[in-house]
């Protein structure tokens, strides 16, 4: 989205409102999403917003916040097209609607085939972390039957300012 749709962007003092993870080069709203029909996690309605799953912890809270994008879209990269590029040690930054940015750094990343995710772990801290951010995107190939790909891109992280 363009710089002025994110200044102007507001949300609830205690929920994210921005991404920032300059190794990619992203700065992007967080949008709150909750659950599909078939029990999934519903995920951005265009691929340059990142979600915010409500189901999961606020970024900064005791646990895991968890959130979602897009890898690519019909016509072009998505907001996470190269989320597996980040490495243990890379830092990202969420505010949150007051203003508050909180730096996360990561942990542990994988790659997974879809069948093999296991949300339960996904909305987990990962190791000894106390207050996560996980953050989820597709890769791998495209299953026209099922209209996703067949792998996942987890990254995880702790939080270590605030």
């Amino acid at each position: 989205v363009s710089a002025d749709a994110l200044a102007t962007y507001k949300v609830s003092a205690e929920y994210p409102r921005a991404l920032y993870v300059n190794k990619l080069n992203i700065a992007s709203r967080i949008m709150p999403m909750s659950i599909n029909t078939d029990g999934s996690v519903q995920a951005p309605v265009n691929i340059y917003d990142a979600g915010w799953y409500t189901g999961s912890v606020k970024p900064g809270e005791t646990g895991a916040a968890f959130i979602d994008g897009h890898a690519s879209g019909p016509t072009r990269e998505g907001l996470f097209a190269y989320l597996d590029t980040l490495a243990i040690g890379d830092t990202l930054e969420v505010e949150k609607g007051n203003g508050e940015k909180l730096t996360f750094k990561v942990t542990h990343t994988e790659t997974v085939p879809l069948e093999n995710v296991d949300m339960k772990q996904v909305l987990k801290p990962y190791g000894n972390a106390e207050k996560a951010l996980n953050l989820m995107t597709c890769t791998g190939k495209w299953l026209e039957d099922k209209q996703t790909y067949s792998q996942r891109v987890i990254v995880y992280t702790e939080l270590v300012q605030s």
